[in-house]
């Protein structure tokens, strides 16, 4: 079974449909989140984010954030901004605990962003545009059961 968006792990100004997740308010905190329906599996796994609208100058910086968070994760946060998820912010950093983990391209609407996880090296990688894999970050403090997640 393919993961999809969670029709109840989002945050109250988060619509989701099993598609898409999309910002309906600016109402909250700067960033809100959804999460899977599914946990990542087991071995080695590849999702794409197809970018339909990257946002405007909101929290620490423009944009969205796309990648992984565990279930205590907020969802009114950004993925990334503890030690429960990692985040690719538009900017172009790869954030985890509030700090930046790496520096890739910057992405913005229309670009397809892939997150890419080795589970058992509890690796996780991120690429633009079927570009090369960026190097591998650490994403051990997320614990056994950890899901996709996009940061709006």
């Amino acid at each position: 079974m393919a993961a999809t968006w969670s029709p109840t792990d989002h945050s109250e100004y988060v619509t989701v449909t099993t598609t898409a997740a999309t910002r309906n308010s600016q109402l909250g905190s700067a960033y809100q989140s959804a999460r899977s329906n599914l946990p990542v599996p087991l071995g080695v796994s590849f999702v794409t984010y197809t970018v339909t609208n990257v946002g405007s100058g909101e929290g620490t910086g423009p944009g969205c954030r796309l990648g992984l968070t565990n279930g205590v994760a907020s969802l009114t946060s950004y993925a990334g901004s503890d030690n429960n998820g990692i985040g690719y912010l538009s900017s172009g950093n790869v954030q985890k605990g509030a700090a930046v983990a790496l520096t890739l391209t910057s992405f913005t609407t229309n670009d397809v962003i892939g997150v890419y996880v080795d589970y058992n090296s509890r690796v996780a990688r991120f690429n633009k545009n079927g570009g090369a894999l960026s190097a591998a970050v650490d994403i051990g403090s997320l614990g056994d059961e950890f899901y996709y997640c996009s940061s709006l």
